[in-house]
């Protein structure tokens, strides 16, 4: 999606690593144009940038082994003693766990890129 937006405005993609911590200070700090894709919109946010149209509205959806489907349904059966929910940093998703889970662990896992293996690895539950 990004490649084909550069390529309808005659530009170069140039992909700029950043975190969900990090995101709105190094927009700030013009280090990239525009952000993309799975990018929350709220008030904090909307404060510094603007937003186009979302192409999709969706909500958190809990993601676990296939096995483990029909244990994790409602926030009701997440949020238990003995769960574990891992989050990526500084986005939504930590917000939203902080806000709904009291029972149930936070785990906060710094690389978004290897979340899932932590699932996969038994360390997280979800």
């Amino acid at each position: 999606m990004a490649q084909r937006l550069a390529e309808s405005l005659g530009a170069k993609l140039v992909v700029v690593p950043t975190s969900w911590p990090n995101l709105m200070r190094d927009f700030a700090d013009d280090r990239f144009d525009i952000a993309m894709s799975g990018i929350s919109i709220n008030l904090e946010r909307q404060r510094q940038a603007y937003f186009s149209i979302p192409y999709l509205r969706d909500g958190k959806t809990p993601i676990t082994l296939c096995s483990e489907e029909a244990r994790f349904q409602t926030l009701e059966q997440i949020d238990q003693p003995g769960v574990t929910a891992i989050v990526n940093p500084g986005g939504t998703n930590e917000k939203f766990a902080r806000a709904n889970l009291k029972k149930a662990r936070i785990l906060v896992h710094p690389d978004n890129v290897t979340i899932f293996q932590q699932i996969v690895d038994g360390k997280a539950d979800l």
